[in-house]
């Protein structure tokens, strides 16, 4: 599934939501854009939070589910357009995730995620396009001691990823899209012997006539 986001086009527009349930629940957020001839800004922020359920309280335990643990969450993004010229467009997007769940009275799950990207579309004369990107992704997880207000990673996974594609059309009813991909992947895991870590590389290239 790809899902791409509608691109701003008033001057200046500002979203802002907010819902409150049971058992605590409470989401807040907002989404603030502008736009002008060359310049396209989206910041997006949502916070959430939820308290721990007891569902022996609530009569409602299935086998060994007894509580489900409380959690809060923040997510801030960002996603900033230029149009360089009426051929070059640039887009540079962000995200930083954070969320921390009640895992025991002294002890708390932390997660962790940042990710950022950089991409350029160009069009040359003959209608024929161009695209290059980048991408970096790193997700961390590990406890958090409420005691010793010490937090240990026991979990990472870090991917860059290299990207180009050309778009060339030889006449009306025929196209060839060329393109190319690296991939970088870093893992480090409790599951490995010693918590070690592991790390490869992969590259892949395409041809498609349509």
């Amino acid at each position: 599934i790809n899902i791409i986001s509608r691109e701003p086009v008033k001057p200046w527009a500002l979203r802002l939501n907010g819902k409150v349930g049971a058992h605590g629940e409470q989401r807040y957020g907002g989404v603030f854009s502008i736009s002008n001839e060359r310049w396209r800004s989206s910041t997006t922020m949502q916070y959430s939070t939820i308290n721990d359920i007891d569902l022996r309280r609530d009569g409602q335990v299935v086998g060994q589910l007894s509580d489900i643990y409380g959690n809060s969450a923040l997510i801030v993004k960002e996603r900033l357009i230029f149009n360089a010229s009426k051929r070059l467009r640039l887009t540079a997007r962000g995200s930083l995730y954070g969320r921390e769940r009640n895992s025991s009275l002294v002890i708390k799950d932390r997660y962790y995620d940042a990710a950022f990207g950089l991409r350029g579309d160009y069009i040359f004369d003959n209608g024929n396009s161009a695209e290059v990107s980048y991408s970096f992704d790193q997700y961390d997880k590990g406890p958090y001691s409420t005691l010793s207000e010490a937090y240990s990673r026991t979990y990472r996974n870090r991917q860059h990823v290299v990207h180009a594609m050309y778009n060339h059309s030889f006449h009306d009813d025929m196209q060839a899209i060329i393109g190319c991909d690296i991939l970088g992947d870093y893992l480090q895991s409790y599951e490995f012997t010693n918590s070690g870590s592991h790390a490869q590389q992969s590259y892949s290239a395409f041809l498609q006539m349509d």
